[in-house]
């Protein structure tokens, strides 16, 4: 998964949106400020853990239509200019 992700990322074909859009709710829960406070116990922490779960969503999606892309661009077309043949080896 870490490798798909990576080719995701290096892709040049991948709109740079997806990419941004895919890594935002991480960089919510880094940087310091929050909709709610962390210090309050259970609801400060609620919205990171949904920030987070939210951007493992978008990675999946976005990383499972990027390998369903890859799949299609490599299935043989009828214009494919490959022969078919028999081969022996002579001894």
């Amino acid at each position: 998964m870490l490798k798909l992700v990576w080719r995701f990322l290096k892709d040049p074909l991948v709109p740079l949106r997806r990419k941004v859009f895919a890594f935002l709710p991480f960089l919510y829960v880094v940087i310091p400020f929050d909709l709610r406070p962390d210090w309050i116990p259970v609801l400060g922490w609620f919205d990171d853990v949904i920030a987070l779960l939210i951007g493992m969503l978008l990675i999946w999606w976005y990383t499972r239509s990027y390998r369903n892309d890859l799949s299609d661009q490599q299935q043989p077309s009828e214009n494919d200019k490959t022969v078919e043949g028999e081969y022996r080896i002579i001894k």
